[in-house]
Order: structure tokens, then C-alpha cells, then sequence
């Protein structure tokens, strides 16, 4: 599944202008092969649901999250072409001796998507070691409904390059939380969220339920 034009190049660290111009130049030749599963089972997935995959660039893997989002978080965060450019943050949490990792996108009016990771997850222990290994990081909005994906591309400065390269470190000391326990986890935080946040929780893709 290629997608040549659907996607934006973001960037705010000049260090790393040409690595995103070298993957530029690889999404012009090639352009971006996606999990062959998302061209036929979208509908398996669950709305407000992230997860974990990459995504091919001529011989480049890019880590990359793909996040579930119902018509009305498309249109309340604008998610169309040119794709939007939310500011990034991570954070490693802790609730009751169990971890999450939050990811924060900012997007315009301080409208904000957080989404929950579960670092013992092979899946997301293999997201932040490609990360680290390149830099790079890939967004995907998928709407099953519309049939729409939108994409981007970002690099990862200095001070969030460091934080996942030691909370890989991390993540591959954890032991396996179970969905249960981390659905908990996730949704007791998610409660003291404000009304311009919408939670998107992790789901492993290997886990998937199909929507009835």
C-alpha cells in the first residue's frame, strides 16, 4: 500500500534537515509502503485506538503510530491535506507500579490528542528503538468511515531523541502488563482529563478486534 503525496515533512532541529531531505528524496522515488493489513482490515480497529507500526521508505524503516480517529476528531482537529503540525511531547508515567507512556500532540486552538503506550509491549519497545536508531518519527491519521490516511513525517530533536533512547533502555526492562491491567491504568488517568483532549489508548495490532 503506497501513498506518494498524502504527507508532510515537519521539522524543527537543522541537524537533522538531511536525513528529512535524503527521506524526501526516497518518498519521491518510492513512496511509503504501509502494513499491507490497513489496506483491507481498518475496520478491525477500534476508534481512538494508537498503534504501533512501521512503515517502509525505499530501504528506510520509520517508526510510525497510527491513530483511529471517528469523523468528528478529524474535523475537530482539521486532520486533511497539507496534515496538521502538532507540537510533540513524551512523558513516562507511573500509576501504581504500573508504566504509560504519554504522548502529547498540541495542535492548533490547544486542541490535544494524548495517547497512551504501553511500554512492555513488544510493539512499542521496537517503536522507540527504531526511533532512536534514526530519528525519525511518522504520524498516521487513519478514518475507516471516510477512507481517508493522512501522514507526516518529523524529525525528533536532541532532548526527546535522548528521552527515547533511555526510555528504550527502559521499556526492555518491564515485564508484560496485561491489556487489562494497562486499559485501567489508562482510563483512570484519562479522567482527569480537560474537554480539549481526547484520549487515544494503545492497542496491539496482533490484539485486534473487529467492530461490530
Amino acid at each position: 500500500m503506497k501513498l506518494p503525496n498524502m504527507l508532510k515533512l515537519l521539522t524543527k532541529n537543522k541537524d537533522a534537515a538531511l536525513s528529512l531531505a535524503e527521506l524526501k528524496r526516497k518518498i519521491d522515488a518510492s513512496g511509503v509502503d504501509f502494513p499491507a493489513e490497513l489496506s483491507s482490515k481498518t475496520g478491525d480497529y477500534p476508534d481512538r485506538t494508537v498503534i504501533p507500526l512501521p512503515v517502509r521508505v525505499g530501504d528506510a524503516t520509520i517508526a510510525g503510530l497510527f491513530l483511529f480517529c471517528p469523523e468528528e476528531d478529524r474535523d475537530y482537529f482539521k486532520i486533511r491535506i497539507p496534515p496538521p503540525e502538532p507540537s510533540v511531547k513524551f512523558r513516562f508515567l507511573e500509576y501504581k507500579m504500573f508504566s504509560i507512556i504519554e504522548v502529547l500532540l498540541v495542535f492548533k486552538q490547544d486542541r490535544q490528542m494524548v495517547l497512551h503506550l504501553n511500554p512492555s509491549a513488544t510493539s512499542v519497545k521496537d517503536l522507540l528503538g527504531t526511533c532512536g536508531k534514526t530519528g525519525l518519527l511518522s504520524f498516521h491519521y487513519v478514518c475507516a468511515k471516510s477512507s481517508v490516511l493522512v501522514s507526516s513525517f518529523t524529525d525528533v530533536d536532541g532532548e526527546h531523541l535522548e528521552w527515547i533512547k533511555r526510555n528504550h533502555l527502559r521499556s526492555l526492562q518491564l515485564e508484560t502488563t496485561s491489556e487489562r491491567i494497562f486499559s485501567i491504568a489508562s482510563s483512570t488517568i484519562a479522567e482527569g482529563f480537560k474537554s480539549n483532549q481526547r484520549c487515544y489508548r494503545f492497542a496491539d495490532e496482533v490484539r485486534r478486534q473487529r467492530i461490530k
